[in-house]
């Protein structure tokens, strides 16, 4: 069965039809790309009568552009503009839960990491367990400046040894 890292994330069920019976599968939050899931007494009839065996689902998480999963922690890249990393200020970022705003802190170094506690992935049968999202910074040079632009970047730069 091959889910979105959203479904993994939030659960849900599925109906699938396994020996021409329609089955409800039930998907836990935070469940393994590669977990197996057990339904029991879904699987082939038993012999001479006997109950059915069980179910196994073998779960696929196809992976997501925005986010990289290790573990119950989530990985994201955001753009930032050279003066919000320079000045500080909030920025909306894309998770799992929802856009979420968070704030910059000035003077923003390149590749900076920032962790946001409880916006990863749910931890498997824990309810109300979260890892982590870790946010990593890319600051954007900007470009085709303005004759005014290069003067005041001179200007700054002559402020500085």
């Amino acid at each position: 069965m091959t889910i979105s890292l959203e479904e993994a994330y939030k659960g849900g069920s599925r109906t699938l039809s396994v020996n021409e019976e329609k089955i409800k599968i039930t998907i836990p939050p935070g469940v393994h790309d590669g977990q197996i899931l057990r339904v029991k007494g879904k699987g082939a009839k038993g012999r001479r009568g006997g109950s059915s065996g069980d179910l196994y689902l073998h779960v696929s998480v196809e992976p997501d552009p925005r986010f990289e999963r290790k573990e119950n922690d989530i990985y994201s890249v955001i753009h930032i503009p050279l003066y919000k990393a320079v000045l500080g200020g909030d920025v909306t970022i894309p998770t799992l839960k929802g856009d979420v705003n968070i704030k910059i802190p000035g003077e923003t170094q390149q590749s900076k990491t920032l962790r946001l506690k409880g916006m990863g992935m749910p931890v498997y049968l824990k309810k109300g367990e979260f890892g982590s999202m870790f946010v990593t910074i890319v600051v954007d040079i900007p470009q085709d400046l303005t004759n005014e632009e290069i003067e005041l970047f001179r200007k700054l730069s002559s402020l500085r040894p």
